[in-house]
């Protein structure tokens, strides 16, 4: 916490091996990258507070303190046709058509957790139907803010997120109740 309008909460899901962070404040970076690096420097900054009993505070949720996450929700699907039908050839020199090129992203985060699917599929001239590739993320749980934030979704013990968004309006907000 540096004050009102910057600072970043972890959350910890049941899954405990999964972390959701939310960051506010970061007005300056341009990508997923640098709001990574704007991140982990600021848990460096916090971790040092925590050591100084003048700053702890800062770390800590504290009688008084107020906290108002929006839930969100959204599912976003892509199929890719500008990349379809374009030729490539893999590292054995073998030219593949894209037949088929999707996806679809879903996360959901209200006051009773978050969950999460993703998945892409991918075929090629030299695929099958039964070929077809099917990627799925695990699905963590919980949280949000009023302002431009990024969210991340990572395991505990990676310092890579898995899954990244920036939330810049309220269009993927539900109205609070």
């Amino acid at each position: 916490y540096k004050n009102d309008d910057e600072f970043i909460v972890r959350l910890t899901p049941k899954d405990t091996s999964q972390e959701i962070i939310l960051v506010k404040g970061d007005r300056n970076s341009k990508n997923f990258k640098e709001s990574l690096k704007f991140y982990t420097d600021k848990v460096e900054k916090g971790a040092a507070d925590f050591k100084n009993e003048k700053t702890k505070w800062k770390n800590a949720f504290m009688y008084g303190d107020v906290m108002r996450i929006p839930n969100l929700q959204f599912n976003i699907e892509k199929e890719y046709q500008k990349l379809m039908g374009k030729i490539y050839t893999d590292d054995y020199k073998v030219e593949h058509k894209l037949l088929l090129l999707y996806q679809r992203n879903a996360f959901l985060l209200n006051e009773r957790g978050a969950e999460m699917e993703s998945e892409a599929v991918v075929v090629d001239s030299t695929a099958a139907i039964s070929d077809t590739v099917v990627v799925e993320l695990p699905k963590p749980k919980n949280l949000l803010f009023n302002e431009d934030f990024f969210v991340f979704v990572k395991k505990v013990n990676s310092p890579s997120p898995y899954y990244a968004i920036k939330i810049t309006n309220t269009e993927l907000m539900e109205k609070l109740k």
